[in-house]
């Protein structure tokens, strides 16, 4: 049997041992500070944002019981007038932008000599502005010119002339309805 001789060393470089074990013991314990600073302040973070959510759903379960009540003690009756008298005031604003010298100055360069503009009203249908134009023309050539004249300025379409009727002194009184649709204004875009 061979016994063991304790007597020799069996490292004889034990300086270089002992260093690399420390070495191995400070990585050691550095890693485990550095693992432990950062579960401390992951948890700080995450009990701040425990709070923060918290706060936030029992806000929110408060601000819906609120609308819950706002909206019924609401008065539809009331919304319903004020919608409608919302409506009312945007047709008339709609009203007021148009620009009735705009539009005068572009009908003139297309009203044939024989032509007399007799009355206009305008008013504006699911967002277009519709014009209705009662004309008095010498012949009905001249009616349908006007017509073509209107097409051609690039501001009117669906020019028709709905009603016609001849008058005593041999002219045709007529109604002319056309979709308006201006052009952009050099000032600006006010009327």
């Amino acid at each position: 049997m061979l016994g063991a001789n304790l007597s020799a060393r069996p490292f004889y470089n034990e300086r270089l041992v002992s260093l690399a074990l420390a070495v191995a013991a400070v990585a050691l314990l550095a890693l485990t500070a550095f693992n432990a600073s950062r579960v401390r302040t992951l948890s700080a973070t995450r009990a701040t944002q425990d709070r923060d959510i918290a706060y936030n759903r029992d806000e929110a379960a408060r601000i819906r019981a609120d609308a819950a009540t706002l909206s019924a003690a609401a008065d539809t009756g009331r919304l319903r007038a004020l919608a409608a008298s919302t409506a009312e005031a945007n047709h008339l604003i709609a009203q007021r932008t148009f620009s009735w010298t705009q539009f005068f100055d572009i009908i003139e360069g297309a009203l044939p000599f024989e032509v007399r503009l007799v009355g206009v009203a305008h008013r504006v249908e699911s967002g277009e502005r519709l014009l209705v134009l009662n004309v008095v023309a010498q012949q009905d050539a001249d009616l349908n010119e006007f017509v073509r004249a209107m097409l051609e300025t690039g501001t009117f379409f669906d020019v028709l002339p709905t009603e016609k009727a001849a008058n005593d002194d041999g002219s045709i009184s007529a109604i002319v309805e056309t979709f308006y649709l201006p052009p952009p204004m050099a000032n600006g875009g006010r009327p």
